[in-house]
Parts: C-alpha cells; sequence; structure tokens
C-alpha cells in the first residue's frame, strides 16, 4: 500500500505506530453514516492492501490485530446516530455537541459557512461500495486465501 511505504519511508516503524495509537483507538468515535462507511472502507482496504506489510513485524502484527478489531466493532454497532447507547458512545456524542456549541458561539459565521458547504454536498469515496460489511467479509476472505493469510488467521481467529 503506497500511504504506508510513504510513510515507512520517512520514519521507519511510523506507520504501525500511528496505526496502533491513533488510528485504531478512535475508530469508535466516528458519527454519521457516511463517515463510518468511508472509515470501514479505508480500514479495510489498510488491512487488506497493507497486510503484507503490517504482519512481517510483531508490532505490525499488533496494530493489524487492534485495526481488525476496530472494523469488526465499527461494522457491528449501530448504525443510525439515534441509537448512540451509554457510555464511551454517549460521552463522545455529548463532547461533541459542547465543542460545536463552543465553536457556534465563538465564532458563528464561520460554523454556518462550514455546516453550509458540508450539508450542502456529502460527497462518498467509495460509491463502489453498496455495502461496507460485504466488503469486509470478501476482503478479509481474499486475504486469509493467500499469502498473508497464514500469518492473518491466527489473529482473526482469536477475536471474540
Amino acid at each position: 500500500m503506497a500511504l504506508i511505504g510513504s510513510v515507512e519511508t520517512a520514519n521507519a516503524g511510523s506507520a504501525v505506530d500511528m496505526l496502533a495509537s491513533l488510528v485504531a483507538p478512535n475508530a469508535n468515535k466516528v458519527l454519521g453514516r457516511l463517515n463510518r462507511k468511508i472509515v470501514t472502507v479505508g480500514y479495510t482496504r489498510i488491512l487488506s492492501d497493507g497486510a503484507k506489510f503490517l504482519l512481517g513485524s510483531e508490532p505490525g502484527r499488533a496494530a493489524w490485530k487492534n485495526l481488525f478489531t476496530a472494523v469488526v466493532q465499527l461494522l457491528e454497532a449501530p448504525q443510525d446516530e439515534s441509537e448512540i447507547g451509554d457510555g464511551e458512545d454517549q460521552d463522545a456524542a455529548l463532547a461533541f455537541a459542547n465543542e460545536v456549541q463552543a465553536v457556534e458561539q465563538r465564532d458563528e459565521v464561520r460554523y454556518n459557512r462550514l455546516a453550509m458547504a458540508a450539508s450542502s454536498g456529502e460527497r462518498d469515496p467509495f460509491k463502489s461500495v453498496a455495502d461496507p460489511r460485504l466488503q469486509f467479509v470478501q476482503s478479509m476472505a481474499k486475504l486469509l486465501g493467500g499469502e498473508a493469510g497464514a500469518v492473518a488467521r491466527p489473529l482473526v481467529a482469536a477475536q471474540p
């Protein structure tokens, strides 16, 4: 995968560190159907296209496993924003709402411009992916049947 290769060329180990410390832990904070779809499809591509690179080291395998778990949790989470439940999801939604309110009070004109721009035409960069769950399952099946599958199978099997 070009992105992982570019990051690794610039600073060895940084792509794995970024996946482990930034990407996977924040996956459950994504709100909105389109955003969740974008994140799910993107993370699935990292898992499948970047598997050969990620599964080559112990830290990479740990990052791959954490990202795999994050995608599964995204796919299993309620898809409608109105279905946000207890705990962390509710806290994240409340924190987000408070942040939006603060931004709105601080600079209403900029916020309104951003809100109008965001709502005027949400673009789906993955229009060709009708069902992110199906795409995830197909990508993982292809990966597990390939060369990297020997390393990935135990990581997938260890999932709850």
